[in-house]
């Protein structure tokens, strides 16, 4: 696996390390990685969305 160096305000990191304790994740990675994989998930389900709404049009 790549490893990559991200930039973030303190508190930001905080609240990762937070939820990442409360949700049983084994770090900080496995929570970036997890919300990565969201985020684009939606954008890619929004585009089909954008689609679907224009094929029905």
């Amino acid at each position: 696996m790549t490893v990559v160096s991200v930039s973030m305000p303190e508190e930001l990191l905080e609240r990762i390390d937070r939820f990442a304790d409360e949700h049983g994740y084994t770090g900080r990675s496995e929570v970036v990685r997890e919300a990565s994989r969201n985020l684009l998930g939606e954008f890619e389900d929004a585009k089909l969305e954008d689609r679907a709404l224009m094929a029905v049009v």
